[in-house]
């Protein structure tokens, strides 16, 4: 490799972009650092042969590839598979590169050839007129993992970065699994390689805002969104948490916006986090009731063990395993009797838990004083069920959660959210199987229901 001129690969993807995409071929060419190629590749277009033109009009100027339609991430790792360089720089064929933008990266790489540069970036109208533009954050230098996890403000743009190819290679390219969200999900892979970054505080990009692109939170991506984001904040330290948001209490705060975006699994592992985190091990100064109170994860006075308690048991482990049952309301039933019996059953070996909705109605069962009663109002637990439980199950280090009500959506929603962690789930149900099935009002919930088993580890069933 040349340190002071290396070789730097411009890939642009494409797929129908007949109307941007000869601007994009022409900012790539005429950039002021020399040492670089073109690569296109042309994701299958069906715009009978528009695309193709533009980029074969080019000649030897650029290298060219055509390949059958499977994705942005697919034409992206085509082209990296071809690119000579040492050096990766994606383009989307909407975007167009300042003429300084190679040149003033690679001088900032210098000789730490290990490192990524990005720049500030200008959003552009259909027609090239500037709307504004977003500055990146210099936390990301210090905070990567909690600019990418956090921060709402702007998104990290892929195309405004030069990052080495072995550090691509790396992390494994571009997950082909992704339509949305590949380059969050390689962003967060740089991340967990230790990959160090160095931004340039100049508009080097201009990316294109226009009717033929996605929302960047849609329906179909932010599923996908919820687990990059967990994934990176699995890894995360308490203290760069702290320090990425000055204070606990900013911490709580993105919490809550978190949880009421949509992104429960997020919301989970990070309230973990701060609360894991705020615990001294010797419990000479452990989390109070207060910072409980303060996330709406317990109401007051409703829970039987009192939080001091369950801080305890997170302070100081018992070294059993650990069960966590959700149930509905905890009344008079058959559900409340089977559970009753399977926590004598096991409660020699294992450590056990029960979270329920609580709306002050008595029972007349009582949960066994082995088990450690957490209640959640009727509210936070039909809005945030699935999260709530995915935090108290990570911060107890539960391993295995058991849900009793499979008909309820935010019970199916939480075996998903534990796929990719060391929580083990089973699905048991107490009503026969085919029950919903008579009836068209559950025949929506039956076909939820069918996935959500598909990511259980066991189902337990009456036929």
């Amino acid at each position: 490799m040349n340190i002071m001129n290396p070789k730097v690969s411009i890939i642009i993807p494409v797929y129908n972009g007949s109307n941007f995409l000869r601007e994009a071929i022409d900012s790539a060419l005429a950039q002021t650092y020399k040492n670089i190629e073109v690569i296109v590749v042309n994701d299958g277009s069906n715009d009978d042969g528009a695309t193709e033109k533009i980029a074969k009009s080019y000649g030897a100027k650029i290298r060219y590839y055509k390949k059958e339609n499977g994705g942005v991430a697919t034409a992206l790792n085509l082209g990296i598979k071809k690119m000579t360089g040492e050096y990766f720089s994606w383009l989307s064929h909407d975007d167009m590169y300042y003429p300084e933008k190679i040149r003033k990266q690679v001088k900032a790489i210098g000789k730490n050839s290990g490192t990524i540069v990005i720049s500030d970036w200008t959003i552009v109208n259909k027609n090239g007129r500037k709307m504004r533009t977003y500055a990146i954050d210099n936390r990301l230098e210090k905070y990567p993992g909690c600019i990418l996890s956090f921060d709402r403000k702007a998104w990290v743009n892929t195309c405004a970065m030069l990052m080495p190819r072995e550090l691509l290679e790396k992390s494994c390219l571009f997950d082909e699994s992704f339509s949305n969200v590949q380059d969050y999900d390689v962003f967060s892979r740089l991340i967990s390689t230790s990959a160090h970054f160095k931004i340039i505080h100049q508009s080097l990009l201009q990316s294109r805002s226009h009717t033929g692109q996605g929302p960047l939170f849609n329906p179909k991506s932010i599923n996908g969104y919820d687990h990059i984001y967990s994934d990176v904040i699995k890894i995360l330290d308490y203290d760069d948490i702290i320090g990425y948001f000055g204070s606990k209490e900013n911490a709580i705060n993105t919490y809550n916006e978190t949880l009421s975006s949509g992104l429960p699994r997020s919301a989970a592992f990070l309230i973990s986090k701060i609360i894991r985190g705020s615990i001294d091990i010797d419990g000479q100064d452990v989390a109070k009731l207060d910072l409980l109170k303060d996330l709406s994860m317990l109401p007051e006075e409703k829970m039987s063990t009192g939080a001091d308690i369950l801080v305890s048991k997170i302070a100081k482990p018992s070294g059993k395993k650990k069960i966590m049952f959700c149930s509905g309301h905890w009344l008079t039933g058959g559900m409340e009797r089977v559970m009753s019996i399977l926590f004598y059953e096991l409660k020699n070996d294992y450590e056990i838990f029960l979270i329920t909705p609580y709306d002050e109605r008595k029972s007349y069962i009582d949960v066994p004083g082995f088990v450690t009663s957490i209640k959640i109002a009727d509210d936070l637990f039909m809005k945030y069920f699935d999260s709530l439980v995915l935090s108290y199950s990570l911060l107890l280090d539960v391993d295995v959660v058991i849900g009793f009500m499979n008909l309820f959506k935010k019970q199916q929603n939480l075996y998903k959210l534990c796929v990719g962690t060391k929580i083990k789930t089973i699905a048991s149900n107490h009503e026969y199987y085919f029950y919903p099935y008579k009836s068209p009002g559950h025949y929506e919930v039956v076909e939820k229901r069918l996935e959500a088993f598909a990511e259980c580890d066991a189902l337990t069933t009456q036929f």
